[in-house]
């Protein structure tokens, strides 16, 4: 391989340069739910689209559940009563009974 010159070798850098998608400045009051934090980045003008908008895709799983993730006990009972009130199928009525002299 051929040598490289010195002047060609970069120095590392003294001082941290800004990490892209990094928060700065968020008025966020000291906690530990990160749903908090998530709203507070994602509502604060200051930070840049990207960072709101990966905050908000973050806080749609704590606020959303996703389709499938109800239990096989839930989906079925939430079928059963979906077929008792709109199917055909649904039960009738019962009869109307009265005393006959």
């Amino acid at each position: 391989m051929f040598p490289v010159p010195e002047a060609l070798i970069a120095e590392p850098p003294t001082e941290p340069g800004p990490i892209a998608g990094r928060a700065k400045n968020v008025d966020c009051p000291p906690t530990s739910d990160p749903l908090e934090f998530l709203l507070a980045v994602m509502n604060d003008n200051r930070q840049s689209a990207n960072l709101r908008a990966r905050c908000a895709i973050a806080a749609c799983a704590y606020t959303h559940t996703k389709k499938g993730e109800s239990g096989k006990k839930e989906s079925k009972q939430e079928a059963a009563e979906r077929a008792t009130t709109v199917s055909k199928f649904a039960p009738s009525a019962p009869p109307k009974l009265s005393v006959v002299k």
